[in-house]
C-alpha cells in the first residue's frame, strides 16, 4: 500500500465491522501475525474464537461497536469501542468507554493512521454519547500503542499486573482520555 505523507489523515475513514466472510478473514489474516497476537490478544485465536470475539458487534448496540479503520477505502486495521457497566469501572463511577484498536497491515504502521482514527472515534463518541472518559489497558511492552493512544489525547494513569488468557502475569498501562467539554 501506498501512503502519500506521513500524518495523511484526510484518506482515513471508519466503516462498521460487517457480518460478511471478507471482513472476519481479513480480521483472521490479521490477528494470525505473531506481533499482532502478542501484543493484543495475548494469544493466538483460530477462526471460531475470532469469529465469536467479534459476533456481539454484527448486532450493535448502541454503545458496543466495530469499526474498520480504512486507508484511501483499503481496509487496514479494526477499531472496537464499548460501554463499561458500573462493576467493571475502577474506584470512579464517571461513564466510560473501552476502547480497543490495531492496524493490521504492517506497511501502515507509523503513519499515525491509528491515531487519526482514535481521534475520529473520540469526538463521535464524546459528542453523540456524552461521556467523561475513554480508557484502554495496553500490554506494557507495547510501546507503539502507548505512544500512539498519548498523540490521540490519552493520558497515562498507571501500570498495573494481571494474568493473561495463557496464565502469564503481564503488566498492563492504563490510559484514559477525559472529554473536555463535560462538566465532571
Amino acid at each position: 500500500m501506498y501512503i502519500k505523507k506521513k500524518r495523511d489523515f484526510e484518506n482515513i475513514e471508519l466503516r462498521l465491522l460487517n457480518d460478511s466472510d471478507e471482513d472476519i478473514n481479513m480480521i483472521i489474516k490479521w490477528v494470525s501475525k505473531p506481533i499482532i497476537y502478542e501484543t493484543l490478544l495475548e494469544k493466538r485465536l483460530n477462526s471460531h474464537e475470532i469469529k465469536e470475539r467479534y459476533d456481539h458487534y454484527f448486532k450493535p448496540t448502541i454503545y458496543d461497536r466495530a469499526y474498520i479503520i480504512e486507508y484511501d477505502r483499503t481496509p487496514v486495521g479494526v477499531l472496537e469501542h464499548y460501554y463499561l457497566k458500573p462493576a467493571e469501572q475502577l474506584k470512579d463511577r464517571y461513564s466510560e468507554f473501552g476502547i480497543k484498536i490495531f492496524i493490521g497491515e504492517e506497511d501502515c504502521w507509523d503513519y499515525g493512521i491509528a491515531s487519526a482514527a482514535l481521534d475520529i472515534i473520540s469526538k463521535k463518541v464524546f459528542d453523540v454519547y456524552n461521556i467523561d472518559f475513554m480508557i484502554a489497558n495496553i500490554i506494557e511492552s507495547n510501546i507503539g500503542a502507548i505512544k500512539c493512544f498519548k498523540r490521540a489525547g490519552f493520558k497515562k494513569k498507571k501500570v498495573y499486573s494481571k494474568k493473561n488468557d495463557n496464565g502469564i502475569t503481564q503488566n498492563y498501562v492504563f490510559m484514559r482520555k477525559k472529554n473536555w467539554n463535560r462538566i465532571i
